[in-house]
């Protein structure tokens, strides 16, 4: 199996999984679990940037390669730009799960699970191949950006 979705399905598997256990789990867990799975990634973009040093790596989900002039499916098509840019996202997200493990007293239950799906949309965004895979990747970093601010909100109302 190649490395290039093993970007995405990594951090979606990490929040499947700590959105499964969490009645049982702890906070400690989840941090150790989040940020193992936001530094893997970000190896994992280090190592697609190297990749990409020479020419556009093209990855084509689920074998759809195109036939002809017809390219139907999903496809990843990046060069060092947006490996660069997947591999920023993911550093960035480590330093957000080590300032939360350190600065924010509380979090909700669902926190590292939301913000390992931002993960996933913004390196799928940052490694897209066609527009419509790059709007949808850009919904789903929106509907997970919303639901962050949500949790800002309620840490500062809970502070007064």
């Amino acid at each position: 199996m190649t490395l290039v979705p093993l970007t995405i399905i990594v951090p979606l598997l990490a929040a499947t999984f700590l959105a499964a256990t969490r009645a049982v789990a702890n906070r400690v867990f989840a941090e150790i679990v989040s940020l193992g799975a936001s530094l893997a990634v970000l190896v994992m973009c280090a190592i697609l940037i190297k990749r990409a040093a020479g020419e556009t790596v093209v990855y084509w989900w689920g074998a759809w390669e195109p036939r002809g002039e017809i390219a139907l499916g999903v496809d990843f098509a990046f060069g060092p730009i947006g490996a660069g840019m997947a591999a920023f996202s993911a550093a960035l997200m480590v330093a957000a799960f080590v300032f939360s493990w350190r600065f924010l007293e509380t979090v909700a239950d669902l926190f590292h699970v939301v913000m390992l799906v931002f993960l996933a949309a913004l390196v799928g965004f940052s490694l897209s191949g066609d527009l419509f895979n790059m709007f949808v990747f850009f919904e789903l970093m929106s509907v997970s950006a919303y639901v962050l601010a949500g949790f800002l909100i309620g840490l500062l109302l809970r502070r007064r």
